[in-house]
């Protein structure tokens, strides 16, 4: 009988064991957070947001050999390049889940073009073509110091205000980058012949410098835009982060 009991007793804690592993509680953390900007230029920041859930210490590695222990910390990116933002979160038994995304620091490249407006009427008030048809438009743009040998768009003949705005994608070849210098930006009134500058005559011309001038920025995109307005005509500037 004593025997008995003992087996039974056995088995009792055994059952009692069982349902106290069974019943304790399993907490899984997990690794997430948000950033509000994949795209930026030197000197421009990126703040993250921590979104995990069950970690009780975090550790932030930005990629270009900094790191933070703040839960949501905020950085200023100096380098170009694109950088992989690594968090690790480590939960109260000490394991450890990571999670990546990357940020893009990069330099604006010129992407597409876009006339707006233009004054239909030169210097003396007189129309851009003696038959008043309407401009033949090139547009070009280069650095200041590469003026003398601009490219040029042909936008088409005999313009008119309902053909604005008119502009698109520049071509592979146009898409260069914006050193941090003045450029010009130029729009001639094209003459015979075709697609001569010594034969056209300047409507207006833009010095500007593409990287000082106030944008508008799209930090998720990598896609910005600029623009240069003066006496009725109005250019803008479509640029790439790359």
């Amino acid at each position: 009988m004593k025997k008995h009991l003992t087996y039974s007793f056995l088995i009792f804690l055994l059952i009692i064991t069982a349902c106290s592993n069974d019943d304790e509680p399993v907490i899984k953390h997990v690794t997430t957070f948000e950033q509000d900007r994949f795209f930026i230029e030197p000197g421009e920041s990126v703040t993250f947001t921590n979104t995990s859930q069950n970690g009780v210490s975090y550790a932030w590695d930005f990629g270009d050999n900094t790191a933070s222990s703040n839960g949501n910390p905020i950085h200023e990116y100096q380098e170009l390049g694109e950088f992989i933002i690594r968090l690790t979160a480590t939960s109260s038994t000490g394991e450890r889940v990571a999670t990546t995304s990357t940020v893009v620091v990069g330099q604006r490249w010129a992407l597409g073009i876009r006339v707006e407006t233009i004054n239909f009427e030169n210097a003396n008030g007189a129309p851009w073509d003696d038959d008043d048809t309407g401009p033949d438009l090139l547009v070009g743009f280069a650095k200041a110091s590469e003026a003398d040998r601009i490219p040029l768009i042909n936008f088409g003949n005999d313009y008119v205000p309902e053909d604005f705005p008119a502009g698109g994608i520049l071509p592979p070849e146009l898409q260069i980058l914006f050193t941090d210098e003045d450029w010009q930006f130029v729009m001639l009134d094209n003459e015979p012949p075709l697609y001569s500058p010594e034969n056209a005559e300047e409507m207006v011309l833009f010095t500007l410098n593409p990287n000082n001038i106030l944008s508008e920025k799209d930090y998720v995109l990598g896609s910005g835009v600029f623009e240069a307005e003066s006496n009725g005509f109005r250019l803008l500037m479509l640029f790439e982060l790359r």
